[in-house]
């Protein structure tokens, strides 16, 4: 039996990274010197987390989001140096001028 959280999250292109996967991808792309992550699609927050972990103290994350009940996972699991943009990734990406501003995406 379908559900609706299902169907919605499928109409808005709403696929979840698997907690290994997200862990496998934060290592694979975010290095101990990276200073700025950017994750342009946030849903509840996985990879975020992921890439959390791994950056030091100085670091900071911004994550777009367009859902915003996702937006409010991606807050709780990102912690004080993620910063969440609830929105439309591009949209956000055209008024912001981030060229080389992050060491991984």
């Amino acid at each position: 039996m379908k559900s609706f959280e299902n169907d919605r999250n499928k109409l808005r292109g709403g696929y979840y990274t698997p907690a290994p996967i997200a862990r496998f991808l934060a290592q694979w792309a975010v290095g101990q010197d990276s200073l700025h992550v950017l994750e342009p699609s946030a849903g509840d927050g996985e990879i975020v987390a992921a890439a959390a972990e791994r950056l030091g103290y100085n670091a900071t994350i911004t994550a777009v989001e367009l859902d915003g009940d996702e937006a409010k996972k991606v807050v709780a699991r990102g912690g004080k140096r993620t910063t969440v943009v609830e929105g439309d990734f591009f949209n956000w990406f055209s008024g912001n001028s981030s060229d080389g501003m992050y060491d991984a995406v």
